[in-house]
């Protein structure tokens, strides 16, 4: 017989698939039955935003635009953020406003946050976590001679 005839007489169950797949089944049900009541089944976190207003610093240079345009078309109402933008008078001011809790949300040098981890250069010493980086000094604003 051809091997091609041979593979369609084969069982599709064959003992080393149904223990792989019995082992996986079973691993499975140990993880989940060490977790918290609330992770197991269909209680998961919920998409609403932690929190419902940010408040957003920025000093008025190129590199803000991305929040700014955010802001202004909305984005941050889609998910249900109300967004307030900051201008501030310097990066000293934005930095100690993030410390303090004054503002949520900022666009900052990337070498700030890192001093500012450290307690670096007059800043006050508190962690800070750069969860996404808005660009990297390529912004440009183009326009198009008519």
């Amino acid at each position: 017989m051809k091997a091609t005839k041979m593979n369609r007489f084969q069982p599709k169950w064959t003992r080393r698939r149904f223990l792989a797949r019995g082992a996986r089944a079973t691993a499975a049900g140990v993880l989940m039955a060490g977790m918290p009541k609330g992770w197991v089944g269909n209680l998961y976190a919920s998409d609403a935003p932690e929190v419902s207003v940010m408040r957003f610093g920025i000093i008025a240079l190129t590199d803000c635009s991305p929040l700014v345009i955010a802001h202004e078309k909305g984005l941050f109402k889609k998910y249900g953020i109300s967004s307030v933008i900051s201008k501030g008078a310097n990066w000293a001011a934005i930095r100690d406003s993030l410390s303090s809790g004054d503002l949520q949300g900022t666009h900052m040098l990337i070498g700030m946050p890192i001093a500012s981890t450290m307690g670096l250069l007059g800043s006050p010493k508190k962690a800070m976590v750069i969860p996404w980086m808005l660009n990297r000094n390529g912004q440009a604003i183009t326009l198009k001679a008519d």
